[in-house]
């Protein structure tokens, strides 16, 4: 009997709906830290997967891994190279419940570093200096600032909706050319060059694949100007961290955000942590999350697609490998 393996958090009364419907899968409930604890013997019997920290590991271990759905819009935490390279396994999404939260905390830096306010309470320390300060005259307004988004995916899409409200002026970087509500244009990745030089933020947000690594360096960097934002969500690894540290260490950061992914969160004794213009959070862009019953709604759907066979039919199927049995 193969195994589902459900790591997203379910009702009794989901659990039971899945027991009656499908009795010849044997389910496994787990947290993160159950499905760590997992032995080999478990993993060589795992056909379907329900979750979104699914490790590289985990992935090579599971010979019968042949679906996996997320309970969210958004793959950066799923070993999507490795996934790819085994060419046997199917891989659908949900549409984020917490988007909208994601959005907000990025502008909420991206207004607090707008406004000088992370300047202003440390200030607070000094108060014979905030009526001679250097930070009056150099306050922003977004309205026309030139914001970047790199990477079109749910969250993408909503910052580039907030900016737009805002009156930035808005650029798309995506894998090719497009029309985007919300942007003036969306150029592709290969011509990223040519855009940056406008950029007075620039927010990343890269799926967790090994050809985005270091996608931003040196180069990137040499092309920006002096005061910038600078956002990266999820895939830190998409950011060369030597040239960061350079270019922070040349004063020419206005803000930095770099909401990590827990899987690979920056080493404790990175100079990132030093500048006072860095923040460095522990992925929290999607909380408080809401409670939302769509991701079991649309695995539920999909499962039944799937144990029939009907892969055409399954919702929001971001990847397919070319095998004649998916077709």
């Amino acid at each position: 009997m193969n195994i589902i393996l459900l790591e997203t958090p379910l009702t009794i009364e989901e659990v039971d709906t899945l027991l009656k419907e499908f009795p010849h899968f044997l389910f496994l409930h787990l947290s993160e830290e159950g499905t760590k604890a997992l032995d080999k013997e478990h993993w060589d019997r795992i056909e379907v997967y329900f979750g979104e920290n699914l490790k590289r590991e985990e992935v090579l271990h599971a010979d019968q891994l042949r679906w996996i759905h997320s309970p969210i819009n958004d793959v950066t935490l799923l070993p999507m190279d490795e996934i790819k390279k085994k060419g046997n396994i199917l891989v659908s999404i949900t549409d984020n419940p917490n988007v909208r939260q994601a959005g907000e905390f990025i502008f909420a830096a991206l207004l607090g570093f707008a406004k000088h306010l992370f300047h202003w309470r440390d200030l607070t320390k000094f108060p014979n200096l905030i009526w001679e300060n250097k930070w009056s005259d150099t306050i922003w307004d977004l309205k026309d600032k030139t914001l970047i988004q790199i990477g079109l995916d749910s969250v993408g899409d909503e910052v580039t909706r907030l900016a737009k409200n805002f009156g930035m002026k808005v650029y798309g970087i995506d894998h090719k050319r497009t029309f985007h509500p919300n942007c003036k244009k969306v150029l592709p990745y290969k011509e990223l060059h040519c855009i940056l030089p406008l950029a007075n933020c620039v927010v990343l947000s890269l799926p967790k694949e090994n050809s985005f690594n270091d996608f931003f360096g040196e180069k990137e960097f040499e092309l920006l100007k002096n005061d910038l934002i600078f956002v990266c969500r999820g895939n830190v690894k998409s950011v060369n961290e030597k040239a960061l540290i350079n270019f922070m260490k040349k004063g020419f950061m206005r803000g930095l955000l770099i909401d990590a992914d827990p899987s690979h969160p920056l080493s404790q004794n990175s100079p990132l942590f030093n500048f006072p213009e860095s923040i460095i959070t522990p992925q929290v862009e999607y909380l408080p999350e809401t409670l939302s019953h769509k991701g079991f709604q649309n695995f539920h759907y999909n499962l039944r697609q799937y144990v029939h066979g009907n892969f055409s039919d399954m919702r929001e199927l971001i990847y397919r490998p070319k095998l004649p049995e998916y077709v």
